[in-house]
């Protein structure tokens, strides 16, 4: 908790206090307004982005929505973003979020109106990603019909390594990354009304299903880009995981897959999780953790129903930030695999660092989530100490959620909340479900 609070605190040192001359209007400028979280005062795309995927959990007091409409205003008229903090070069080049972080950011505030303005730079965006992950390669002879396929690869700067090897003809990295990213741009246009984008969108969101499905290897356990004879010939990572996100691929598949992150031999690591697999030739103990990198990881063990495996390691990460952090409470951006302590040459007083110590400890080990446009709260109970959220806002509304101590995880947990506006509690614990609609004031449940 104090680690919490200690991120909310370094969230508020970086936040933009007064509107510089001259004023933004509407998207596109690069002015800083008020409210807009800038680490160093950097143009920052990519870590603006991970922002607002915890800040969205205090989007009336944190600058989440100014954040957002403020990187997204950085996308050009090609879908092009530069980055101007110096240490990246030119273009953005992290896991692209936007779609990711500003249908998070819907989902608790339910203003539509402030959606929609969204969606343009996301459309230009996902079009110059999907560009930059796509290439033909040149015909191996001179005969015309002998016809190249198409061949994915990694946005340049991104991956461990700079993309897949030379003779794969699909990259499990790419397809990952482009899959979870069109899940929640179709999930916008849908609110939209877009009819005719989101049937754009449904069909690439089958088509990405169906080839990071076709790309699991039950052999190496792990999804893998294949070359023009199908076998394995990439660099295998956590990225094809995070295409699970938004529960878009069969359950089958899905489940065996994210079996990865339990294998000691792979991702179960003394801290959770390393980019690369213990199994790789350049693994390194003492680095290889980001903080997105894990609440990515998290987010797919949620969004395929993994919840009690998705609480438990997050709690192993609050353990490690907790060691790491000393009396100062200081949090990283990087840590050590084996190491249980910040990599070499991380950063202090990491913004990211709120992904996990925030947004992990709310979503995964308290287990609240919340959909404000249909006014609802989730909550998947696996605790059995006294525990919740004291003044939660969603939409218009304020909520305190308890539970009570409980004898085992299958008991029924019972419940004291407050709310200032009726809201439906959609509730599950074991392998039962609950829900109820209350009205505005103070109430006891014991479903």
């Amino acid at each position: 908790v104090e680690m919490y609070w200690k991120a909310w605190e370094n969230v508020h040192e970086v936040t933009v206090k007064a509107d510089g001359p001259p004023r933004m209007q509407g998207l596109g400028s690069k002015q800083f307004p008020h409210g807009v979280i800038s680490e160093g005062g950097s143009e920052n795309y990519d870590g603006s982005l991970a922002v607002a995927l915890f800040g969205r959990w205090a989007f009336r007091a944190c600058g989440a929505d100014a954040t957002i409409r403020w990187a997204l205003g950085r996308v050009d008229a090609s879908g092009s973003v530069s980055n101007v903090d110096g240490s990246f070069g030119r273009e953005a080049h992290g896991p692209p979020i936007a779609g990711l972080a500003a249908w998070r950011l819907y989902q608790i505030t339910g203003d539509k109106v402030k959606l929609e303005p969204l969606l343009a730079p996301l459309v230009r965006r996902h079009a110059y990603i999907t560009t930059k992950y796509t290439a033909e390669p040149k015909p191996k002879t001179d005969n015309p019909r002998d016809k190249p396929k198409v061949r994915r690869l990694i946005a340049p700067g991104f991956s461990v390594l700079p993309g897949p090897a030379p003779e794969a003809e699909q990259s499990a990295e790419a397809v990952g990354l482009l899959l979870q990213e069109t899940v929640f741009l179709r999930k916008v246009t849908r609110t939209l009304s877009a009819d005719k984008a989101e049937r754009v969108y449904e069909e690439l969101v089958e088509r990405g299903s169906a080839d990071l499905g076709a790309m699991w290897d039950p052999d190496l356990k792990m999804f893998t880009g294949q070359n023009a004879e199908n076998e394995p010939s990439e660099r295998r990572s956590l990225v094809p995981l995070w295409g699970l996100i938004g529960g878009e691929v069969p359950v089958d598949v899905s489940q065996a897959a994210l079996g990865a992150l339990r294998d000691p031999n792979l991702f179960y690591r003394r801290t959770l999780f390393p980019l690369l697999p213990k199994t790789d030739p350049v693994y390194d103990g003492s680095g290889g953790v980001r903080p997105l990198y894990s609440y990515l990881t998290l987010r797919s063990l949620i969004d395929c129903g993994l919840y009690e495996q998705a609480g438990r390691a997050a709690e192993s990460m609050l353990r490690v930030y907790e060691h790491a952090a000393g009396s100062s409470l200081t949090l990283f951006d990087k840590y050590g695999a084996e190491t249980r302590t910040p990599a070499a040459q991380a950063k202090p007083n990491s913004l990211e660092a709120g992904l996990i110590v925030i947004a992990a400890l709310i979503e995964a080990v308290i287990g609240i989530d919340v959909d404000a446009p249909r006014s609802e709260v989730h909550w998947s109970v696996r605790r059995t100490d006294r525990h919740g959220i004291a003044n939660l806002r969603f939409g218009t509304n304020l909520v305190t959620l308890r539970c009570e101590p409980r004898n085992s995880p299958r008991a029924a947990p019972s419940l004291s909340l407050e709310c200032e506006q009726p809201f439906t509690l959609s509730l599950a614990w074991g392998s039962k479900k609950a829900k109820r609609r209350f009205p505005e004031g103070r109430h006891q449940w014991t479903p």
